[in-house]
């Protein structure tokens, strides 16, 4: 038989950390790194249950400009085996990429972006208590190519003249103004 039902009780201590910024003319990051420690108690299907475990979670992302029409990100995250309620879960992480260029005299960008280029988004785990012992893994296919193109008709520059912009927008400046126009 099986019935979903929740743990009685959560407890999570933690410390995160945050930084970025301009680490050379031409590169930008930021880093995340999270630290905590969760323990859940209850009891499922008649018996008591108690996991906790300390993990750790690592974000990172830079960006990089070279040349005067190239550009390029590296980023990925990392996150070390813990407890989600009766789950023990291991480590998995992913890494991703991407390189831009502009075309057209800057009116135009292509890009090549590449998502889990290791292929290391796979999610293991087990649950282990009172008779219980099962193992789980998520190994869907994570990696993913894409190819795009953006082109900016305007280039940022903002119409000097102002936008109708329809019937609502008279009649809510009326009702501002006390009913005349």
């Amino acid at each position: 038989m099986i019935r979903k039902q929740n743990i009685a009780r959560q407890r999570q201590y933690g410390i995160s950390v945050s930084a970025g910024g301009q680490v050379t003319k031409w590169w930008t990051g930021n880093v995340y790194a999270n630290v905590f420690n969760n323990l859940f108690k209850g009891v499922v299907n008649g018996d008591n249950v108690e996991i906790g475990a300390t993990a750790a979670q690592f974000n990172i992302s830079n960006q990089f400009k070279f040349a005067k029409t190239w550009s390029a990100e590296l980023g990925g995250f990392y996150t070390t085996g813990g407890a989600d309620g009766v789950f023990r879960i291991r480590d998995f992480g992913m890494l991703n990429m991407g390189i831009s260029k502009q075309i057209l005299k800057g009116k135009g960008t292509i890009r090549l972006n590449v998502r889990d280029m290791l292929y290391t988004q796979k999610i293991r785990g087990d649950i282990r208590y009172s008779n219980i012992d099962a193992s789980f893994q998520q190994r869907r296919d994570s990696r993913q190519v894409a190819v795009g193109f953006t082109y900016r008709f305007n280039k940022g520059k903002v119409n000097a003249q102002k936008r109708k912009t329809g019937g609502a927008s008279e009649e809510q400046n009326r009702v501002k103004t006390g009913g005349e126009n």
